[in-house]
């Protein structure tokens, strides 16, 4: 992580008007490195993790919006055989790092990784390496967006907001000097801590509940899910 970090922030101040690409290639490097210990195919995992979110979204195709559509013949249910053709190519992708994991583990050259835990199980939970491809090649693709989304709303409160970033950049630079911040100075800087959390709560990756119109709404008051319950 912390190498896909420096590298992703170079990225940013070389080429800042890509930053929406390069955040979601830096947490797909990440997952597929500790997934796969591979990071060659981390723009193929991001393509394939916007594949299913496009799916799964109301924007997506027309049956999750108008979902009787969904039971038409499947000569005449053109979005049947995308999602058949997307479902297809995502677990041959999966079971072939799976069985290439696997080999490199067999010839013992295999690094640690999620993939090589799962092999190195005596008593695994699961079925057999179908249903491990899946759910760990899952686990990974999940990893990108729930990442890379966070990451950029937090730039965009950072944008809008750049009083504050000048009170992070005094605690990062009277905390951490003229290093690089790293996880065991996350205790020391309550600023950026702060910023981060309510980035998250400003944007979450899950829609949770309705926002109310003004402070002093009482009729959606129940509803909202996303107030802080103090300052």
């Amino acid at each position: 992580m912390d190498y896909e970090v420096k590298r992703w922030m170079f990225r940013l101040a070389t080429e800042p008007e890509t930053f929406m690409f390069t955040l979601e290639d830096m947490a797909s490097k990440i997952m597929c490195t500790l997934t796969w210990d591979e990071h060659d195919f981390s723009a193929y995992m991001a393509s394939s993790a916007w594949g299913l979110l496009t799916q799964m979204s109301p924007a997506g195709p027309l049956t999750n919006v108008l979902t009787p559509l969904w039971k038409l013949p499947r000569f005449v249910n053109p979005w049947l055989k995308a999602e058949e053709k997307r479902y297809a190519e995502q677990n041959k992708f999966w079971m072939d790092k799976l069985e290439m994991v696997k080999k490199q583990n067999d010839e013992g050259i295999a690094r640690p990784s999620f993939v090589r835990g799962h092999l190195d199980q005596k008593n695994s939970p699961l079925s057999g390496d179908e249903e491990a491809s899946v759910c760990i090649g899952m686990m990974a693709l999940v990893g990108v967006f729930t990442v890379a989304g966070p990451l950029n709303y937090f730039l965009c409160a950072m944008v809008l907001h750049p009083e504050w970033l000048g009170k992070i950049q005094e605690e990062v630079d009277r905390v951490c000097g003229d290093q690089w911040p790293s996880l065991n100075d996350f205790p020391n800087l309550p600023v950026l801590r702060a910023c981060i959390k309510e980035s998250m709560r400003w944007k979450p990756n899950v829609p949770t509940g309705k926002l109310s119109t003004t402070a002093g709404d009482q009729k959606h008051a129940d509803t909202v899910r996303r107030r802080c319950t103090r300052d």
